[in-house]
This record gives structure tokens, C-alpha cells and sequence, in this order.
């Protein structure tokens, strides 16, 4: 079986609470840095060792080459700890890159359904969170489990924000930053407007 953030994160939500982070720190090229970490600690603390998903080495190795594979994508790192965390960090030469590699999830395969989908449109920055297919399969049981499992992301920006249209993200103009905290009960929710859109001078 191929490995997949996919499959890691579905795991965990079915067991018990965990979160999952994503920073993103873009230059003026839009080019940057993406990092992600995964907290099953309280997971690994009910349940031990038996309650993670069961992760490898040959499993990061899968994914590592899959990343690298993806054109504009770079200094790849990762690593999974015995408290149940999972890090994961790359560099991105443009906003292209960066959503290919996400929209991969690590796996082999381009095409596994990502958290966010990112595009530029002359100088504007598209953000799209729309809940995908995969996240909304189970609806019953996902509602169910409420704020067991939080999202929290944050972009930051080298070039200079004009504005920031979004009900779903805040924008700190001292830090030049978005940032967006949600619950997984947010996440399969339809009839959010999901789309930010972040216009640069």
C-alpha cells in the first residue's frame, strides 16, 4: 500500500484527538518554505504504540521520492517520532510547486485529494479549502467527533498584503500573516465559503 498523509490522518481521526499544522513562509517570488506536523501525542498516550498508524521507514522513503520527483520542490525532511508526532518540511519554488506536492500527500501518485488548493491569478493569491470527497464519505461519524481533531494554518508573506477577502481566515497585518483554526466538524461543513483570496500590492 502506498503511503499517504492521507491514510496516516484518517487513522488517527478514527482513534482518538489529534491536530495537524501547516505553516507556510512565502518570499516575494512566491517561492518559500511548508511545513507540516501531524500531534498524535494524546493518541499515543491513551493507546501506546498499538493506537498510531503503523508508519515506516520504507514509508518515508516512498514519500521522500515522490516529493522529489515534483518539479520546484526541494530539501525534503522528515520524521516521525515515539511521542506520535510527524514533521514533514520542504522547500517550494512557486506556488505551482507547492500545490502539486500537497495535492500528491506524499503518496506516489498525483491525484490524492489535499487540504487546500492554491493558485496565483496575476497578483492575487487563491486559496480554495473546499471539503473533499474523501473527508465527507463518512459524514455521520465525522460530525460525531466534533473538535477531536483541529486544523490550524498560517501563510506568511514576504510581499506586502493589499487586502484579504476570506470568512474563514484572519489576516495580521503587523506580521503580514493568515491564519485559519478549524474544528474536523468545520472542515465537512458544505456550506462554508471556503475560498480566500489574498491580493498583493
Amino acid at each position: 500500500m502506498k503511503f499517504s498523509l492521507v491514510l496516516a490522518f484518517a487513522s488517527a481521526l478514527i482513534l482518538s484527538s489529534c491536530s495537524l499544522s501547516v505553516n507556510l513562509k512565502f518570499n516575494e517570488e512566491m517561492g518559500g518554505d511548508y511545513a507540516m506536523k501531524l500531534d498524535m501525542s494524546s493518541l499515543m498516550a491513551m493507546g501506546g504504540d498499538t493506537a498510531a498508524p503503523n508508519i515506516k521507514e520504507e514509508d518515508f522513503d516512498k514519500m521522500k521520492g515522490a516529493l522529489a520527483a515534483t518539479l520546484g520542490i526541494s530539501d525534503i525532511k522528515s520524521q516521525y517520532d515515539s511521542k506520535g508526532v510527524l514533521e514533514i518540511s520542504y522547500k517550494f519554488n512557486n506556488v505551482s510547486a507547492l500545490n502539486t506536492a500537497m495535492t500528491k500527500n506524499g503518496s506516489e501518485e498525483a491525484g490524492s485529494p489535499g487540504l487546500m488548493k492554491l493558485s496565483m491569478k496575476g497578483s492575487k493569491l487563491l486559496i480554495d479549502m473546499t471539503p473533499n470527497e474523501e473527508l465527507s464519505k463518512d459524514r455521520t461519524s465525522m460530525e460525531g467527533m466534533g473538535e477531536m481533531f483541529t486544523l490550524n494554518y498560517s501563510m506568511a508573506f514576504d510581499r506586502p498584503v493589499k487586502k484579504v477577502k476570506s470568512t474563514v481566515a484572519t489576516y495580521d497585518k503587523a506580521t503580514n500573516t493568515i491564519t485559519c483554526s478549524l474544528t474536523l466538524k468545520d472542515l465537512i461543513d458544505k456550506r462554508k465559503n471556503w475560498k480566500t483570496e489574498v491580493s498583493f500590492q
